[in-house]
């Protein structure tokens, strides 16, 4: 029973490991994106650039891609409280699986956010006239 236990102890650990390395993906890859645009924007204003709303656009979803990836991490958190009452015994496993699922569902929202972003910023560049 005891190696169950510890089966169970290890992949918990590695299920949190990838859940955070996931986490931390979405949010360096929009966190990045949204400096990228912004670096591109400040130096078409110094050029006098005319800056279409597509470019905008794009930095909006990266934003929301942040959030996304932020909340999913707030839900990572919660998920993880109702699986340790679970484990006391508190009968918690179906409100922690809900958390968990909202996790899931938020970091999949943030690299759908940056896809479209990229989408946004791409159209940008094509309209770009230098």
């Amino acid at each position: 029973m005891a190696d169950k236990d510890e089966n169970q102890i290890a992949f918990m650990q590695a299920e949190i490991q990838y859940a955070l390395k996931t986490i931390t993906s979405g949010l360096l890859i929009n966190g990045g994106a949204a400096v990228a645009v912004l670096t591109i924007l400040g130096s078409f204003v110094e050029a006098k650039v005319a800056i279409n709303c597509f470019f905008l656009w794009s930095l909006k979803f990266f934003a929301a891609g942040v959030f996304a990836s932020a909340a999913s991490s707030g839900f990572s958190y919660i998920s993880q409280y109702y699986y340790h009452l679970d484990y006391v015994g508190m009968e918690k496993k179906k409100v922690a699986d809900g958390w968990k699922y909202g996790a899931i569902g938020a970091i999949a929202v943030g690299f759908i956010c940056f896809i479209i972003g990229v989408c946004f910023a791409s159209y940008a560049f094509s309209l770009v006239k230098i």
